[in-house]
């Protein structure tokens, strides 16, 4: 699956966020753990590791004070640009 461009993110110890569905997560620096709906394994990333998630309401927490990056679907932001554009045409 193609991916966006990377998102940088800096989460504080004990942080949580919700992840979108078929993201790449790669842990630049720190510790993190994540927990997907429905998948029995938690996992936890470390400096350098990377996963790609599947499955539905993707969180993560961080461990310890954490740099990550999160690529998102293409799909996600086609849609949208989508969108947007319909909208333009119709409301201007």
């Amino acid at each position: 699956m193609e991916h966006t461009t990377k998102n940088e993110i800096f989460l504080k110890k004990g942080e949580i966020r919700e992840i979108t569905p078929n993201s790449v997560v790669k842990v630049k620096c720190g510790l993190v753990w994540i927990t997907i709906a429905g998948d029995r394994t938690d996992y936890v990333l470390k400096t350098g590791d990377e996963l790609q998630i599947f499955g539905t309401k993707p969180v993560i927490e961080a461990i310890s004070h954490s740099d990550i990056q999160i690529q998102e679907p293409v799909l996600k932001y086609t849609i949208f640009s989508t969108i947007m554009s319909w909208n333009a045409d119709v409301f201007n």
